[in-house]
């Protein structure tokens, strides 16, 4: 376990990959993404307003410590599975 200079010790050692997800309405958020590695462009499935919808991302945030995530890693939610279109 880590301890910091303070006294206090860092909760969350390990390194984590966030995903920017954007959906059709505009709206974009933050999803964890330590099992899979999209890039950006690809598209996700995730959880959003209550149900599973598939969202494009637009930038991703790889090898994070705890304390540097652009949201809270106990509140992040992760993505479900990368969509591969078939063309």
């Amino acid at each position: 376990m880590i301890h910091s200079l303070s006294g206090g010790v860092i909760k969350d050692g390990g390194r984590h990959t966030f995903v920017k997800v954007k959906f059709d309405d505009g709206e974009e958020r933050w999803y964890l993404s330590d099992e899979f590695s999209p890039l950006n462009g690809m598209k996700v499935a995730v959880n959003y307003n209550g149900r599973v919808c598939v969202g494009k991302v637009v930038r991703v945030d790889t090898n994070l410590s705890g304390q540097a995530t652009p949201i809270p890693v106990k509140r992040a939610e992760s993505v479900i599975s990368v969509i591969f279109d078939e063309e």
